[in-house]
């Protein structure tokens, strides 16, 4: 398995928050899982070798979910091949590499043109109260249901509550205030290398004001700052964010990534 892969990265960066339940139920082969996360593409097959991955679906891998993730086209067709009926989701990957855009001050005091008043930065697992406040208010309007609201605390909040460290993964929060509150956040979870941007967000009310371009662009000039040369993340395809993260200089990490979900095409090959 490519240790350096950036889909490997994301799996060992998210072990101490999102991630709970990563095993190996074969040689190359991961099954990730997060016991609070029910939504699509937290809980999947990883392999970087489609024979792997095939050989330990037939063995009963897909035990506990009916995804496998995907971050090639050959390795895509040879799963569909192996399992008629399923289907694809594709996913964007995008990366950006250290020296692509200028470099940016979280001490915001003397920069006039920033947005933000000040941004804190945090380096615990456990993002700091005005973090969380934002975090947990991000689809607070008036087209989220309590419903969805209450579902997506009760997965996503909760488990950021409940973060700790690990060995292979550090972390920085970043927090934006204006207007005197706390409106933006965003978090670069890193090691030596590489780096991943997560939970870029501002809160409902303040939105479609440029907060989360500028905090994405404060968080990734972190990781640099920290020695990162890679900077990846990840977003739905073909979306709005998407669009804006390649427009700050993320380019495509590759052109046919994502999850493949078996359905029922599992009970007509696997024995």
């Amino acid at each position: 398995m490519d240790m350096g892969s950036p889909f490997k990265k994301h799996i060992e960066f998210q072990q101490g928050c999102y991630l709970d339940a990563c095993e190996s139920p074969a040689p190359g082969v991961i099954r990730v899982g997060s016991s609070r996360i029910t939504d699509f593409g937290w809980n999947y097959l990883y392999a970087h070798d489609a024979e792997k991955a095939i050989a330990a679906i037939h063995q009963g891998a897909c035990s506990k979910t009916t995804l496998v993730f995907f971050e090639n086209g050959d390795f895509k067709d040879k799963m569909l091949r192996a399992f008629p009926g399923a289907n694809t989701h594709r996913e964007a990957w995008l990366s950006m590499k250290n020296g692509s855009i200028p470099n940016m001050n979280p001490n915001l005091n003397a920069n006039p043109k920033s947005k933000f008043e000040r941004v804190e930065v945090t380096a615990e697992a456990i993002p700091g109260e005005d973090y969380i406040h934002v975090f947990s208010h991000l689809f607070k309007g008036p087209e989220s249901s309590e419903k969805e609201i209450e579902s997506y605390n009760n997965q996503y909040t909760e488990s950021l509550k409940a973060a700790v460290s690990t060995m292979n993964c550090r972390v920085k929060h970043l927090t934006g205030y204006a207007n005197g509150e706390a409106v933006s956040v965003a978090s670069i979870y890193y090691d030596g290398e590489m780096a991943c941007l997560y939970n870029v967000g501002t809160i409902s009310h303040a939105q479609k004001s440029g907060y989360g371009k500028e905090i994405s662009l404060l968080a990734v000039n972190e990781a640099f700052s920290s020695g990162v040369k890679q900077v990846f993340l990840q977003c739905e395809g073909g979306a709005f964010v998407e669009n804006i993260y390649r427009s700050i200089g993320f380019g495509p990490l590759g052109e046919d990534i994502g999850f493949i979900n078996l359905n029922g095409s599992l009970s007509t090959t696997v024995r």
